[in-house]
């Protein structure tokens, strides 16, 4: 017997540009059980999120890039963490220090990881 067709889950995550604090949207596309893949990235008023109501959706698993993924639309870096204080996703290039453009706590470094449990709207 066939497995049956699944549709496609995709969710978009909420970042923040470190360089210029606006707001972008990273889709991120579940291509199995517990993994995803970020497909691209866009800017995204944050006026959007809130009158969209977008519905909150999980993401945990193992994250990875698409080779053509395109980064923060803002200044192009390609990699990002997630605040340890406020939670938000930030983008960040290849320094090990920054700080966050929503709560301004400074960040020292960063824990590289794949495996993560973050929410975001469901597309």
């Amino acid at each position: 017997m066939p497995f049956p067709k699944l549709d496609k889950i995709a969710v978009i995550l909420p970042a923040y540009c470190q360089k210029t604090g606006k707001m972008f949207g990273i889709r991120t596309e579940q291509i199995s059980t517990n993994n995803w893949l970020q497909t691209w990235a866009f800017k995204m008023d944050e006026n959007v999120i809130q009158n969209e109501k977008l519905i909150a959706k999980k993401i945990n698993g193992h994250i990875v890039f698409e080779q053509n993924y395109n980064g923060c639309p803002y200044c192009g870096s390609k990699g990002w963490f997630e605040c340890n204080n406020c939670h938000n996703i930030i983008c960040c290039d290849d320094s090990p220090t920054g700080s966050c453009p929503k709560c301004g706590i400074k960040i020292n470094s960063f824990v590289e990881g794949s495996t993560w449990n973050l929410e975001g709207g469901e597309h």
